[in-house]
């Protein structure tokens, strides 16, 4: 798998396969590192949306400032919030004008999720 990522990296116009494929491979950090410096937003939006709360922290901030210099501000604030970064991710709701979803709020209060409303 390692061997058709290189082959696709060596390709004009296949860098996202070549991402994908480190990504599968396990290679995360290479995964990001070719997104990024090729700016390949789809490969780095599928890598990012399977990343949960026991993600490396660096790895996420470092995802969502990428999203936020590209004025990518939803993916953004997702990923802030799932960094737990709240005050970056109100500031850029604020700034941009970008209404909360309820799914932004409930990620922000993650205890509500485990409480159970009574009827």
């Amino acid at each position: 798998m390692i061997q058709c990522a290189q082959y696709y990296e060596n390709i004009n116009n296949y860098y996202d396969k070549a991402v994908l494929l480190y990504h599968k491979a396990g290679m995360v950090s290479k995964a990001l590192q070719l997104a990024f410096d090729r700016q390949e937003f789809s490969a780095l939006q599928h890598i990012t949306s399977n990343l949960d709360d026991k993600a490396n922290p660096e790895v996420v901030n470092t995802c969502a400032q990428f999203f936020l210099q590209h004025h990518e501000y939803t993916k953004a604030i997702e990923l802030f919030i799932l960094g737990k970064k709240y005050l970056e991710a109100l500031d850029i709701c604020i700034e941009q004008h970008i209404r909360m979803t309820d799914s932004m709020v409930e990620n922000m209060h993650p205890e509500t999720k485990k409480k159970k409303v009574p009827t």
